[in-house]
């Protein structure tokens, strides 16, 4: 069968699968010609239900977007007996921190500040971690800024600042414990 005899038969196999899964429970069949005789009534004839339709075996689902619950961005982790939850992400070129402006040394650079409202557990702790970014490229980079403060609020937050490629475009959190986060949600590339 060539290729173009192929897609027709696949199409109209699929378009079957479809119109049968959107057809009504019931169906009215009406006499062939209108010469017919009063005994041949509409009759009503089952018809297949989507329950009963199974997809042919060679056909592959196309997959989608589904949004799902990132652990430490849509939900509070905790690492180390430490609770808390990412609240931003950014590239920026400078970072002001104590009065202090910190640039990127390397001009191909940019700084990624992360965010995380601290919820429970020993703040001091989290500065023994050791927290990295890793890009796609395998560029690791260890946060080079590590600060717990807190927001308008009164809520404690932690502070990582690391120098980035300018090019990288998926960045993953390294935390103790093997814990890691993708933060594409948070920097415009994700569900």
């Amino acid at each position: 069968m060539c290729h173009s005899a192929y897609l027709r038969f696949a199409f109209s196999l699929w378009l079957g699968v479809i119109l049968a899964a959107c057809a009504p429970s019931e169906v009215t069949v009406k006499p062939a010609s209108p010469a017919a005789s009063p005994s041949d009534t509409p009759q009503a004839v089952p018809s297949a239900t989507p329950s009963a339709i199974q997809p042919p075996a060679s056909i592959t689902p196309i997959p989608t977007n589904t949004p799902y619950s990132i652990p430490g961005i849509d939900s509070p982790i905790t690492v180390q007996g430490v609770t808390f939850q990412i609240v931003s992400a950014a590239l920026q070129g400078s970072y002001d921190v104590y009065g202090q402006t910190h640039e990127p040394t390397d001009p191909n650079d940019s700084l990624l500040v992360v965010m995380a409202d601290l919820l429970e557990g020993e703040q001091q702790g989290i500065f023994d971690w050791t927290v990295s970014c890793r890009d796609e490229q395998g560029r690791q980079d260890v946060a080079s800024i590590t600060t717990i403060g807190t927001t308008d609020s009164g809520q404690p937050q932690i502070t990582w600042v690391f120098a980035v490629s300018k090019t990288s475009r998926s960045l993953v959190l390294e935390l103790p414990e093997s814990v890691t986060i993708d933060l594409a949600p948070l920097l415009g590339g994700g569900p």
